[in-house]
Formats: C-alpha cells, sequence, structure tokens
C-alpha cells in the first residue's frame, strides 16, 4: 500500500498534503479536514454543526482559531493552555517537551511507516505518537488516559497546498486573547487603602466583600489557597496588583467554589518588577484562607549572546520563569542535555517550542519540563531576560 501511494504522489511537492481527520474528545468525536505545508497547517472542524478551523504555524508559535459564524478569529501562542485545549497536535507537542519522548520502534498506519513514540509521566504512558516518517507529520495520537480522546489522520494525498489556504481571510476581524485587552478597575479597588497588608505565612477567614493584601517580595512567591466554609456557593478573587491596580483583568484570577467545602487556589510567581502586592476579596460566601510564601529564588539577569546553564536532576520537574528586563522584546531558546549531548526532536519537541519571545517589558512566561536531561540552558538572542530555574 505505502508503495503505490508513493508513485501515485511521486511529483507531490515535499512537506504538502491534505487528509481527513478524526478527532476524539470525551462524548464526542469531531471529523474534518487537514491541509499541512511545510510544518504549517490549516484544520477545518464541524463541532456538531458549528463549524471553526484552525491556522497554526508551529515554527512562529502562533495559533489562529477563527469562528465562520462571527467572521471574528483569536490569536494565542501555539503552546497556549486554551490553544493545546482545543489542538491535540499542538498538545502533542508540548507534553513532549515537559516530558520527553521515547521511540519504541515502527509501525504502519494509513499505508505510511511511523516512528512510535511514548510519552510517559512518572512512568506511566500518557500518549503515543505515530509519526509518519515520510511526511514527518504525526498522522495518530493515542491518549492512554482518556480513550475517548483520540486523533487520527486517513485518506493522505500528498498533493500541492496552496500558501493561501494560511492567509488570515479579509473578512475576519480579531478578537482579544482573554486577559490581555483593557484592564478593567474594579469598583472596590478604593477598599484596598484601609487594609494594611499581611505577611505569611497565615490563615484567615472572610465573607463577601472583605479584602486583604499581601506584599510581594523578591525570591519568594504567594500560595493562597480557599476553602468554601459557608452553606452556599461561595467565589473570590485573587490578582497580582501593581502601583494599585490589577496587572490583568481580573476576571481571569476568579475562582468560584460552588459546595461547602469546595477548595481552590493559585501561586503566584511574580516578581516585585511586575507586581507589588496580591489583592485577595471574597466576591461571594465565605472562605477559608491558607496563604504561604513559597521559597522560589533570585534568578539572574541574561543579556542577548549569552547564555545560563544549570545542571538538574534527570528525572526531577524542573521550573523554569522567565522575565522580559527589555523595553522591546527579547527572544530566547531553550536547550536541553544529557551527558553532554542536546536532546532533540521527537524527545523534546521542536525548536518553536522552545523558543520564547516576550514582548513588552516585565511580561513573563512559565515553562515546566520533566524529561532525563542533567543540564537545561537558556541561550538570550534578542534582549535581555530574568531566568529563574528550580526544581522543587
Amino acid at each position: 500500500m505505502g508503495g503505490l501511494i508513493g508513485l501515485a504522489c511521486e511529483s507531490a511537492p515535499p512537506g504538502q498534503f491534505t487528509a481527513d481527520v478524526t478527532m476524539g474528545d470525551v462524548g464526542k468525536v469531531v471529523k474534518g479536514k487537514i491541509f499541512v505545508r511545510d510544518g504549517k497547517y490549516r484544520l477545518e472542524l464541524d463541532d456538531g454543526g458549528r463549524e471553526w478551523f484552525l491556522i497554526v504555524d508551529p515554527q512562529a508559535n502562533i495559533s489562529r482559531s477563527f469562528s465562520p459564524e462571527h467572521k471574528t478569529f483569536l490569536q494565542m501562542k501555539a503552546n497556549d493552555r486554551q490553544s493545546v485545549m482545543v489542538d491535540q497536535i499542538q498538545g502533542l507537542m508540548l507534553l513532549k517537551g515537559m516530558y520527553g519522548a521515547s521511540p519504541e520502534g515502527d509501525q504502519e498506519v494509513a499505508g505510511y511507516e511511523c516512528r512510535r513514540n511514548v510519552i510517559r509521566m512518572q512512568d506511566q504512558p500518557i500518549l503515543t505518537e505515530y509519526r509518519a516518517v515520510e511526511l514527518d507529520f504525526p498522522i495518530k495520537i493515542v491518549n492512554h488516559i482518556s480513550e475517548e480522546v483520540f486523533f487520527e489522520l486517513s485518506n493522505i494525498e500528498r498533493q500541492a497546498v496552496d500558501d493561501s489556504l494560511f492567509a488570515i481571510p479579509e473578512e475576519y476581524s480579531p478578537k482579544t486573547e482573554p486577559g490581555h485587552g483593557p484592564v478593567q478597575i474594579p469598583q472596590w479597588i478604593s477598599d484596598m487603602a484601609t487594609v494594611d497588608p499581611t505577611t505569611p505565612p497565615f490563615e484567615l477567614t472572610a465573607a463577601t466583600g472583605e479584602l486583604f493584601r499581601v506584599a510581594v517580595e523578591a525570591g519568594y512567591g504567594i500560595d493562597v489557597r480557599g476553602r468554601n466554609v459557608g452553606e452556599g456557593g461561595a467565589a473570590y478573587v485573587a490578582a497580582p496588583f501593581i502601583n494599585g491596580l490589577p496587572i490583568k483583568d481580573i476576571s481571569i484570577y476568579t475562582l468560584n467554589l460552588p459546595n461547602r467545602g469546595t477548595t481552590g487556589g493559585w501561586t503566584f510567581e511574580e516578581t516585585p518588577l511586575e507586581a507589588d502586592q496580591v489583592v485577595v476579596r471574597v466576591n461571594e460566601g465565605t472562605v477559608a484562607f491558607t496563604v504561604e510564601q513559597v521559597e522560589l529564588g533570585f534568578g539572574q539577569t541574561v543579556l542577548a549572546g549569552r547564555s545560563q546553564k544549570v545542571p538538574v536532576e534527570p528525572g526531577r520537574e524542573i521550573i523554569m520563569r522567565l522575565v522580559n528586563m527589555d523595553d522591546s522584546e527579547s527572544t530566547c531558546m531553550v536547550t536541553l542535555s544529557k551527558d553532554g549531548a542536546r536532546l532533540e526532536g521527537d524527545t523534546v519537541g521542536p525548536v518553536s517550542f522552545r523558543t520564547v519571545t516576550l514582548r513588552t517589558r516585565h511580561a513573563s512566561e512559565r515553562r515546566t519540563y520533566n524529561v532525563n536531561a542533567d543540564e537545561i540552558a537558556v541561550e538570550v538572542q534578542k534582549g535581555q531576560m530574568l531566568i529563574n530555574i528550580r526544581q522543587p
């Protein structure tokens, strides 16, 4: 079968093909079409009558989700949490970068020879990728945690794919990414002046409308955990502030605790450059809080053309936090190594997923890795970054 495909597509441009897509999620199966050209792909899906499509450029780490009904699109990083929730290909690449992948032989899928790469967490398989050698693209993803979640290509056709398929249609307008629009100032902000900051660790119980403040200290994070101790539902907001204003829309920091005993919280890792305090306010109900400091270390500022190398213990989770210290954008690339040899491709994901660009001063990003590496290196290619690497 593979031979027939090869003959039929002998003149097809390399790195270009189309295929039918079947994608399983909890409680449903979605079908559609994929168009691939030089690593970029367009994924068109029909989700129970709701049509939408994605255009993804992994090299640039950009994903755009389009709504034909509203003629709008949302642009985000391809490895953003919201992106990987709807795109199993990017979810696969993100988990590769976090946990690594072990090559475990070859297997034919849909007429193509595939490398079988297994991703494990705490020695348990969580995903298996079948990556077609000829296409250099995953054509099947098996989720070992949930049988309902899967991804598979069929009817693969090697043919030219027009580059215009990856352009933004003129009739579509952009939507604002959640948490990145204009910051809404809460009405209760004037109440902050009546409350002095409290130093963790501490516990307290607060009711509707009550708030407290926690000062941010260099080298430490702030962990806030709330538990609903009332008879009905509860909700609270815990958000980082600087100079009396929230650093982002506080709606993204709101937690709902629907039943008595429900718990939820945040760990804030902002440095004093990004936030000077965390403000916690109960919007509804009664909540018992536990607030603690988390030791983070101070990190190191690295200029363009230089790198920071940190020895790590293989198999232990690596937490990395980056802060842009430049007035314009900064870019860095992360490399993981074992016994002096770089871990590449199928083991830790493509270069695009190990490249981080922060576009504004004090913008930040947090990454976690759980791979069999003994060194992590961060090379700053543009600007300057504060780099904090730790293994808790």
